[in-house]
Protein backbone atom coordinates (compact mmCIF):
# COMPACT_ATOMS: atom_id res chain seq x y z
CA UNK A 1 0.00 0.00 0.00
CA UNK A 2 1.12 3.75 -0.52
CA UNK A 3 1.27 6.43 2.29
CA UNK A 4 -0.70 9.43 2.07
CA UNK A 5 2.45 10.99 1.06
CA UNK A 6 2.86 9.30 -1.95
CA UNK A 7 -0.20 10.12 -2.72
CA UNK A 8 -0.76 13.84 -2.58
CA UNK A 9 2.57 13.95 -4.68
CA UNK A 10 5.37 14.47 -2.13
CA UNK A 11 8.73 12.50 -3.23
CA UNK A 12 10.20 10.51 -0.37
CA UNK A 13 13.21 12.70 -0.51
CA UNK A 14 11.67 15.94 0.09
CA UNK A 15 11.03 14.20 4.13
CA UNK A 16 14.81 13.14 4.11
CA UNK A 17 16.31 15.63 2.32
CA UNK A 18 20.25 16.17 2.48
CA UNK A 19 21.79 16.54 5.56
CA UNK A 20 22.42 20.24 5.66
CA UNK A 21 18.80 21.32 4.56
CA UNK A 22 17.41 18.62 7.04
CA UNK A 23 19.26 20.42 9.65
CA UNK A 24 18.16 23.76 8.69
CA UNK A 25 14.70 22.97 8.24
CA UNK A 26 14.57 20.83 11.76
CA UNK A 27 17.10 23.64 13.81
CA UNK A 28 14.54 26.66 12.34
CA UNK A 29 11.26 24.99 13.02
CA UNK A 30 12.37 22.96 16.43
CA UNK A 31 10.13 25.54 18.32
CA UNK A 32 7.34 25.20 15.48
CA UNK A 33 7.59 21.90 15.63
CA UNK A 34 6.86 21.27 19.07
CA UNK A 35 3.79 23.64 18.87
CA UNK A 36 2.55 21.49 15.53
CA UNK A 37 3.29 18.18 17.18
CA UNK A 38 0.97 19.43 20.59
CA UNK A 39 -1.51 20.49 17.95
CA UNK A 40 -1.35 16.91 16.24
CA UNK A 41 -1.90 15.16 19.84
CA UNK A 42 -4.72 17.28 20.88
CA UNK A 43 -6.44 16.64 17.40
CA UNK A 44 -6.22 12.75 17.35
CA UNK A 45 -7.59 12.76 21.27
CA UNK A 46 -10.58 14.81 20.63
CA UNK A 47 -10.95 12.84 18.00
CA UNK A 48 -11.66 9.42 19.87
CA UNK A 49 -13.66 11.51 21.88
CA UNK A 50 -16.10 13.67 19.94
CA UNK A 51 -18.91 12.75 18.21
CA UNK A 52 -18.14 11.52 14.46
CA UNK A 53 -19.55 14.73 13.21
CA UNK A 54 -17.63 16.92 15.67
CA UNK A 55 -14.12 14.64 15.01
CA UNK A 56 -14.46 15.22 11.55
CA UNK A 57 -14.81 18.98 11.89
CA UNK A 58 -11.85 19.33 14.51
CA UNK A 59 -9.70 16.97 12.01
CA UNK A 60 -10.59 19.74 8.85
CA UNK A 61 -9.47 22.64 11.56
CA UNK A 62 -5.92 20.98 11.83
CA UNK A 63 -5.53 20.38 8.34
CA UNK A 64 -6.07 23.87 8.09
CA UNK A 65 -3.01 24.60 10.45
CA UNK A 66 -1.23 21.95 8.87
CA UNK A 67 -1.02 23.96 5.50
CA UNK A 68 -0.76 27.08 7.53
CA UNK A 69 2.21 25.94 9.07
CA UNK A 70 4.01 24.09 5.60
CA UNK A 71 3.48 27.34 3.95
CA UNK A 72 5.15 29.08 6.62
CA UNK A 73 8.46 26.60 7.00
CA UNK A 74 9.81 27.79 3.75
CA UNK A 75 7.30 28.10 0.98
CA UNK A 76 6.68 24.02 0.25
CA UNK A 77 5.64 20.85 1.59
CA UNK A 78 8.88 20.49 4.57
CA UNK A 79 9.21 17.32 6.33
CA UNK A 80 7.94 18.42 9.36
CA UNK A 81 4.75 19.48 7.50
CA UNK A 82 4.34 16.46 5.60
CA UNK A 83 4.36 14.88 8.90
CA UNK A 84 1.77 17.06 9.94
CA UNK A 85 -0.45 16.13 6.46
CA UNK A 86 -0.10 12.56 7.69
CA UNK A 87 -1.09 13.28 10.55
CA UNK A 88 -3.94 15.18 10.12
CA UNK A 89 -4.79 12.28 7.37
CA UNK A 90 -5.03 9.72 10.21
CA UNK A 91 -6.87 11.87 12.44
CA UNK A 92 -9.56 12.19 9.74
CA UNK A 93 -9.78 8.73 9.30
CA UNK A 94 -10.26 7.81 13.27
CA UNK A 95 -12.97 10.35 13.13
CA UNK A 96 -14.72 8.13 10.72
CA UNK A 97 -13.91 9.02 6.97
CA UNK A 98 -11.32 6.07 6.85
CA UNK A 99 -11.68 4.52 3.20
CA UNK A 100 -13.60 1.53 4.11
CA UNK A 101 -15.22 0.51 0.56
CA UNK A 102 -14.78 0.67 -3.36
CA UNK A 103 -17.42 0.00 -5.58
CA UNK A 104 -16.11 -0.66 -9.41
CA UNK A 105 -18.22 -0.61 -12.13
CA UNK A 106 -17.94 -0.47 -16.20
CA UNK A 107 -14.87 -2.89 -16.42
CA UNK A 108 -15.24 -6.54 -18.54
CA UNK A 109 -11.68 -6.98 -19.37
CA UNK A 110 -9.50 -5.22 -16.74
CA UNK A 111 -9.55 -7.67 -13.75
CA UNK A 112 -10.48 -5.86 -10.32
CA UNK A 113 -7.29 -6.32 -8.53
CA UNK A 114 -5.30 -4.52 -11.59
CA UNK A 115 -8.06 -1.53 -10.99
CA UNK A 116 -7.42 -1.77 -7.03
CA UNK A 117 -3.50 -1.54 -7.41
CA UNK A 118 -3.55 1.11 -9.70
CA UNK A 119 -5.57 3.42 -7.28
CA UNK A 120 -2.30 3.47 -4.26
CA UNK A 121 -5.45 2.89 -1.70
CA UNK A 122 -2.97 4.40 1.53
CA UNK A 123 -2.98 2.00 4.77
CA UNK A 124 -5.39 3.43 7.11
CA UNK A 125 -5.53 6.64 5.30
CA UNK A 126 -8.88 8.69 5.09
CA UNK A 127 -11.30 9.69 1.90
CA UNK A 128 -10.86 13.30 2.36
CA UNK A 129 -6.83 12.94 1.83
CA UNK A 130 -7.19 10.59 -0.93
CA UNK A 131 -5.99 11.91 -4.45
CA UNK A 132 -8.67 10.97 -6.59
CA UNK A 133 -7.63 13.36 -9.44
CA UNK A 134 -3.87 11.14 -9.64
CA UNK A 135 -5.74 7.71 -9.27
CA UNK A 136 -8.00 8.73 -12.37
CA UNK A 137 -4.54 10.07 -14.06
CA UNK A 138 -3.15 6.10 -13.27
CA UNK A 139 -6.25 4.81 -14.50
CA UNK A 140 -6.19 6.43 -17.59
CA UNK A 141 -1.94 5.07 -18.44
CA UNK A 142 -3.92 1.26 -18.57
CA UNK A 143 -3.86 1.13 -22.30
CA UNK A 144 -7.31 -0.79 -22.03
CA UNK A 145 -9.04 2.00 -20.33
CA UNK A 146 -10.21 4.93 -22.67
CA UNK A 147 -11.87 6.87 -19.68
CA UNK A 148 -12.38 6.46 -15.82
CA UNK A 149 -14.26 8.39 -13.09
CA UNK A 150 -12.91 8.40 -9.05
CA UNK A 151 -15.33 9.82 -7.12
CA UNK A 152 -15.39 10.60 -3.61
CA UNK A 153 -18.69 9.19 -1.19
CA UNK A 154 -19.01 10.69 1.93
CA UNK A 155 -18.15 9.85 4.52
CA UNK A 156 -15.85 6.23 3.39
CA UNK A 157 -16.26 5.17 -0.15
CA UNK A 158 -14.31 5.22 -2.71
CA UNK A 159 -16.81 5.02 -6.85
CA UNK A 160 -14.66 3.91 -9.61
CA UNK A 161 -16.20 4.16 -13.23
CA UNK A 162 -14.48 2.34 -16.03
CA UNK A 163 -14.68 2.26 -19.64
CA UNK A 164 -12.90 -0.17 -21.50
CA UNK A 165 -11.98 0.61 -25.68
CA UNK A 166 -13.50 -2.00 -27.38
CA UNK A 167 -11.04 -4.19 -28.94
CA UNK A 168 -11.19 -4.34 -33.15
CA UNK A 169 -9.12 -7.44 -33.76
CA UNK A 170 -5.93 -9.69 -32.26
CA UNK A 171 -2.40 -8.30 -33.64
CA UNK A 172 0.44 -11.24 -33.25
CA UNK A 173 4.22 -9.23 -33.52
CA UNK A 174 7.45 -10.33 -32.63
CA UNK A 175 5.75 -13.42 -30.75
CA UNK A 176 3.23 -11.59 -28.82
CA UNK A 177 -0.60 -11.29 -29.88
CA UNK A 178 -2.56 -8.49 -27.81
CA UNK A 179 -6.02 -6.58 -28.74
CA UNK A 180 -5.27 -3.63 -30.62
CA UNK A 181 -8.74 -1.06 -31.60
CA UNK A 182 -10.34 0.51 -34.87
CA UNK A 183 -7.49 3.26 -35.15
CA UNK A 184 -4.92 0.05 -34.46
CA UNK A 185 -4.02 0.96 -30.88
CA UNK A 186 -2.12 -2.04 -29.23
CA UNK A 187 -4.57 -1.82 -25.88
CA UNK A 188 -2.92 -5.15 -24.49
CA UNK A 189 -4.70 -8.10 -22.63
CA UNK A 190 -4.93 -11.74 -23.01
CA UNK A 191 -5.61 -11.49 -26.35
CA UNK A 192 -6.86 -15.29 -27.27
CA UNK A 193 -8.64 -15.36 -23.32
CA UNK A 194 -10.07 -12.18 -23.76
CA UNK A 195 -10.61 -11.81 -27.52
CA UNK A 196 -10.51 -15.10 -29.30
CA UNK A 197 -13.04 -14.51 -31.61
CA UNK A 198 -11.54 -11.37 -33.48
CA UNK A 199 -9.87 -11.46 -36.55
CA UNK A 200 -6.06 -12.21 -36.25
CA UNK A 201 -3.40 -9.99 -38.47
CA UNK A 202 -0.06 -10.53 -38.18
CA UNK A 203 3.49 -8.69 -38.70
CA UNK A 204 4.61 -5.26 -39.00
CA UNK A 205 1.97 -2.85 -40.06
CA UNK A 206 -0.78 -5.63 -39.72
CA UNK A 207 -2.34 -3.46 -36.70
CA UNK A 208 -2.19 -0.11 -38.36
CA UNK A 209 -4.00 -1.61 -41.43
CA UNK A 210 -6.18 -3.65 -39.70
CA UNK A 211 -9.48 -1.31 -40.29
CA UNK A 212 -9.58 -1.16 -44.09
CA UNK A 213 -8.99 -4.85 -44.62
CA UNK A 214 -11.40 -6.22 -41.90
CA UNK A 215 -14.30 -3.15 -43.20
CA UNK A 216 -13.47 -4.65 -46.97
CA UNK A 217 -14.14 -7.95 -46.03
CA UNK A 218 -16.79 -7.64 -44.16
CA UNK A 219 -18.87 -7.14 -47.06
CA UNK A 220 -17.99 -10.51 -48.14
CA UNK A 221 -19.17 -12.85 -45.15
CA UNK A 222 -17.84 -16.26 -47.39
CA UNK A 223 -14.25 -15.21 -47.66
CA UNK A 224 -14.22 -13.31 -43.44
CA UNK A 225 -16.12 -16.39 -42.50
CA UNK A 226 -13.16 -18.94 -43.17
CA UNK A 227 -10.34 -16.56 -42.19
CA UNK A 228 -8.05 -17.45 -39.94
CA UNK A 229 -5.35 -14.88 -40.50
CA UNK A 230 -4.31 -11.63 -42.44
CA UNK A 231 -0.78 -11.69 -42.58
CA UNK A 232 0.95 -8.64 -43.93
CA UNK A 233 3.63 -9.18 -46.15
CA UNK A 234 6.41 -6.43 -46.17
CA UNK A 235 4.24 -3.87 -44.62
CA UNK A 236 2.77 -3.41 -48.28
CA UNK A 237 0.02 -5.63 -49.08
CA UNK A 238 -1.87 -8.68 -47.38
CA UNK A 239 -2.20 -12.65 -47.46
CA UNK A 240 -5.45 -14.03 -46.74
CA UNK A 241 -4.66 -17.83 -44.88
CA UNK A 242 -7.82 -19.60 -44.90
CA UNK A 243 -9.23 -22.02 -42.16
CA UNK A 244 -8.74 -24.92 -44.70
CA UNK A 245 -5.32 -23.62 -45.96
CA UNK A 246 -5.32 -21.41 -49.10
CA UNK A 247 -3.45 -18.77 -49.13
CA UNK A 248 -5.42 -15.81 -50.86
CA UNK A 249 -2.58 -13.43 -52.22
CA UNK A 250 -3.93 -9.88 -52.31
CA UNK A 251 -2.26 -7.08 -54.42
CA UNK A 252 -0.95 -4.33 -53.11
CA UNK A 253 -3.21 -1.59 -54.40
CA UNK A 254 -6.89 -2.11 -55.17
CA UNK A 255 -7.21 -5.41 -52.96
CA UNK A 256 -10.85 -4.70 -52.43
CA UNK A 257 -11.31 -5.33 -56.47
CA UNK A 258 -9.55 -8.31 -55.62
CA UNK A 259 -11.53 -9.23 -52.88
CA UNK A 260 -14.65 -8.79 -54.80
CA UNK A 261 -13.53 -11.51 -58.03
CA UNK A 262 -12.57 -14.04 -54.88
CA UNK A 263 -16.02 -13.83 -54.00
CA UNK A 264 -17.43 -14.15 -57.67
CA UNK A 265 -15.17 -16.88 -58.19
CA UNK A 266 -16.07 -18.80 -55.15
CA UNK A 267 -19.64 -17.86 -55.48
CA UNK A 268 -19.64 -19.71 -59.74
CA UNK A 269 -17.39 -22.22 -59.54
CA UNK A 270 -16.89 -22.98 -55.46
CA UNK A 271 -12.89 -21.86 -56.06
CA UNK A 272 -12.62 -21.89 -51.62
CA UNK A 273 -13.72 -25.21 -51.74
CA UNK A 274 -11.78 -27.01 -53.94
CA UNK A 275 -8.40 -28.76 -53.57
CA UNK A 276 -6.07 -25.41 -54.29
CA UNK A 277 -3.30 -24.45 -52.24
CA UNK A 278 -3.08 -20.74 -53.23
CA UNK A 279 -4.79 -18.13 -55.14
CA UNK A 280 -2.89 -15.20 -56.43
CA UNK A 281 -4.42 -11.63 -57.33
CA UNK A 282 -0.90 -9.80 -57.61
CA UNK A 283 -0.90 -9.61 -61.30
CA UNK A 284 -3.26 -6.88 -62.53
CA UNK A 285 -4.00 -9.16 -65.84
CA UNK A 286 -4.84 -12.54 -64.32
CA UNK A 287 -5.42 -14.82 -61.79
CA UNK A 288 -3.19 -17.61 -60.40
CA UNK A 289 -4.64 -20.73 -58.84
CA UNK A 290 -1.91 -22.89 -57.20
CA UNK A 291 -3.07 -26.48 -57.48
CA UNK A 292 -2.48 -29.43 -54.51
CA UNK A 293 -0.55 -32.41 -56.01
CA UNK A 294 -3.08 -35.16 -55.98
CA UNK A 295 -5.29 -32.62 -58.13
CA UNK A 296 -1.90 -31.22 -60.47
CA UNK A 297 -1.81 -34.99 -61.24
CA UNK A 298 -5.65 -35.24 -62.16
CA UNK A 299 -5.08 -32.12 -64.69
CA UNK A 300 -2.37 -33.55 -65.86
CA UNK A 301 -4.15 -36.90 -66.76
CA UNK A 302 -6.83 -35.07 -68.35
CA UNK A 303 -4.79 -33.64 -70.77
CA UNK A 304 -2.56 -36.64 -71.37
CA UNK A 305 -6.28 -38.40 -72.78
CA UNK A 306 -7.07 -35.16 -74.48
CA UNK A 307 -4.05 -35.29 -76.68
CA UNK A 308 -4.05 -38.74 -77.32
CA UNK A 309 -2.07 -40.39 -74.63
CA UNK A 310 0.86 -38.03 -74.29
CA UNK A 311 1.69 -36.01 -71.25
Amino acid sequence: MRTIGTLLGFDDAARKGSGDARRTIFSAGRKRGRQLSYWRDRAELLASRWPRRGGVMLAAGFLALTGLYGGYLGHGMSGMALEGVETADHAVATAGLKISSIRISGHRMLGEETIVDTLWLPLNGSLLFFNAGAARERLLAIPLVADASVQKLYPDTLAVTITERTPYARWQHDGERVMIDREGVPIGGDADRLAGNLPLVVGKGAAEHAGDLLEKLAAYPAISVRLFAAIRVADRRWNLKLDNGVDIKLPEKNFGEALALLDQLDNRDGLMQRDVLAVDFRLPDRVTVSLSDAVSKEVREEVRKRVGGKA
